[in-house]
């Protein structure tokens, strides 16, 4: 599958006033840094709008655009239309925003069920999700039981998805167990286990916290190790700080394909050794 990450960023009169040009990105870990208010989110949407090929978004900013691949190709937004250089398609990308999770189904939300309950049971349960994706000839899941569903008609992909599985439910089990939990999988749903065994905990009953958490590890896990541009707006929030500082290093091991774009607010973020992937949002006008 053809790998393409971005290389440079150019937004001209953003907000009808600065030039802004993020040159150098890193392939796989990139950190921006700013006060509220610098456009820090603005340019994630801007590169949402840009890779989905968002035409109507991107008028809203009455920008020219520019950006830049590893292979040479460039995608630009002038006089309102996209164009783009490339022979293969513009890379897949998602982006991710713990902290504005839109309520899909306001039928569904009750007493016990936010919206951030919601968007986990939606990446966790539903089954028929699926996707084909004709440009990158890929199957897109959307779900952790589409996951396992698709594993297991496959024979040969069977020791693969035990051995993915295995690997998420490790790394979510590092980052809960400062408070005792357990993941486990009960048929077809996910629980978790106080260290007593006895004490069963429902997804609805997690913190604000863990269920970001675990919004975030799920989705980058469905991304099943193709190469994607992973956008994350701020996913610090309700985060402790112990869990920040492990925070990049569980998002490689779970797809070590993606390149991240993590605007941030906290230290904690970039504090073990991600430093040298720092760039503060001033820096960036022109």
């Amino acid at each position: 599958m053809h790998t393409n990450k971005i290389k440079k960023i150019e937004i001209y009169r953003l907000w009808d006033k600065y030039h802004l040009i993020w040159d150098n990105l890193y392939p796989d870990v990139n950190v921006l840094v700013g006060i509220n208010g610098s456009g820090k989110s603005t340019l994630l949407n801007i590169l949402d709008a840009v890779l989905a090929s968002d035409e109507k978004a991107l008028k809203e900013y009455k920008s020219d655009i520019r950006i830049h691949f590893e292979d040479g190709a460039t995608v630009l937004y002038e006089n309102g239309k996209l164009s783009y250089s490339g022979q293969q398609p513009l890379p897949l990308h998602t982006i991710i925003n713990t902290f504005d999770v839109p309520v899909r189904n306001k039928s569904k939300l009750n007493k016990k069920e936010s919206p951030l309950t919601l968007e986990l049971k939606d990446l966790i349960y539903p089954t028929g999700t699926l996707e084909h994706d004709e440009g990158h000839n890929i199957i897109m899941i959307q779900s952790f039981n589409d996951y396992r569903l698709l594993a297991s008609s496959d024979p040969a992909k069977v020791g693969e998805t035990a051995q993915r599985i295995n690997l998420l439910f490790d790394e979510i089990n590092s980052f809960f167990s400062y408070t005792g939990k357990t993941i486990f999988p009960d048929s077809n749903k996910i629980l978790f286990r106080l260290q007593d065994d006895k004490t069963v905990i429902q997804l609805e009953q997690l913190s604000a916290g863990e269920k970001q958490l675990l919004i975030i590890l799920f989705k980058i896990f469905l991304l099943n190790d193709y190469p994607y541009i992973v956008l994350l707006d701020e996913p610090e929030i309700s985060l402790h700080v112990e869990w920040q500082m492990k925070f990049i290093a569980s998002l490689q091991k779970l797809n070590q394909n993606c390149q991240f774009l993590i605007s941030t607010h906290s230290p904690g973020i970039f504090g073990q050794g991600w430093g040298t992937r720092l760039t503060f949002m001033e820096e960036l006008f022109k």
